[in-house]
Order: structure tokens, then C-alpha cells, then sequence
């Protein structure tokens, strides 16, 4: 089916998950989410979930938010084999990220695009003891960024790549193309390739 937010009036926060509720999106859903001034999606603490099969296409129009998707608080969101991630507009702010994974895990095998068609300040970011894992069968594209295109920061902090990540390859990145601070860390698999 088909879910649309933000496409008349604007909101605050497109999907909001919490007190470990789980949210699926199916292969053959699509979700469209505008005008959000906040988070087009936000999955907050231990329990919560949020599962994409589908498109989940977020500021394709309408007005700059905060952040695309934020998970945060021990809460985990996976994009499966079959999803579609396309974020733009996540520039509301200097510090507004396109993905935040905050003390959180976030699990990629589909497809991520953020930047596709317009400015994000950040891509991917990743702080407080927060994981993101590229599988095998996942593709990361980051494009068009104000500052850096993957960001991590903190100890603990930990992002694996065991897929397939390109930077830059449309657009301009406005700083690094992979930052990595304060003791976080970074590994590219055997079967992982960034360009």
C-alpha cells in the first residue's frame, strides 16, 4: 500500500516509534514523507523497531528537516534486501544528519540514497556507542553534503562495511567523505568496496 505524510499540511515528525513498538513497511509498500520539520522518521528506545522492505522516500519536496531518520536509545532500525532508502532536504540545520544512529543499530542489505537530488548537511552519522552495518547485499550512495558524507564519532562507536559504499559520485561532498572521531572505528570487509 501507500502511505503519504506531509503532503498537505506540515508535521513535526513523519513516523514516530517508541515504548518498543515495531513499525513494518512491506516490499510492496511505499511511504512518502514531506514537510516534516523535525524527523521524517524517528525510532526511539530499547525495543522499538523499524523494518523496511519497501520505498521510504523522504524529502523528495517540500520544506528542509532536521533529520531523515534518527534511531536512537538502544532502539534498531534494519532496511531488508528489497528496501529503498531515498532521503533529501535533511539540511534544516548545520548539524542535520541524513541517517542518525545514535547508541542505536542500524542494519543496511538494500539500497540508501541520501543526497540523490538534493543538499543533506550530513549523510550517514554514527556516535555513542551506535552500530551501522552494511551487509553484502547493501548499497550505499551519499551525494551532495554541506560537511561530511559518513561521520562517526565517539568510542565504541562502530561501522562495518561488508557491501558495497560510493561518495561523491554526482555531487559534491562539502567536507570528508568518511570522518571518523574520537575513537570510533571503521572496518571494509573482505567483500566490501568505497569509492
Amino acid at each position: 500500500g501507500s502511505i503519504q505524510l506531509g503532503n498537505l499540511l506540515s508535521n513535526t515528525t513523519g513516523i514516530f516509534v517508541d515504548g518498543s513498538g515495531g513499525f513494518t513497511n512491506t516490499s510492496d509498500g511505499t511511504i512518502t514523507i514531506n514537510n516534516t520539520a523535525n524527523n521524517g522518521v524517528l525510532v526511539e528506545v530499547a525495543g522499538s523497531s523499524f523494518l523496511n522492505n519497501g520505498d521510504l522516500l523522504i524529502g523528495t519536496a517540500g520544506s528542509s528537516m532536521e533529520n531523515g531518520i534518527l534511531v536512537q536509545n538502544n532502539s534498531t532500525f534494519s532496511n531488508g534486501a528489497t528496501g529503498l532508502i531515498r532521503i533529501n532536504k535533511a539540511n534544516a540545520q548545520w548539524w542535520s544528519k541524513s541517517v542518525a544512529v545514535i547508541s542505536a543499530t542500524f542494519t543496511n542489505s538494500g539500497s540508501i540514497e541520501a543526497g540523490n537530488s538534493s543538499l543533506n548537511s550530513y549523510g550517514l552519522h554514527v556516535e555513542s556507542t551506535g552500530s551501522f552495518t552494511n551487509q553484502v547485499s547493501g548499497t550505499i550512495r551519499v551525494n551532495a553534503t554541506t560537511y561530511n558524507g559518513i561521520q562517526l564519532v565517539h568510542p565504541s562507536t562502530m561501522f562495518t562495511n561488508n557491501g558495497f559504499i560510493e561518495i561523491g559520485d554526482s555531487s559534491q561532498i562539502g567536507y570528508n567523505g568518511i570522518g571518523i572521531y574520537e575513537n570510533s572505528s571503521m572496518s571494509n570487509s573482505a567483500t566490501g568496496t568505497i569509492e
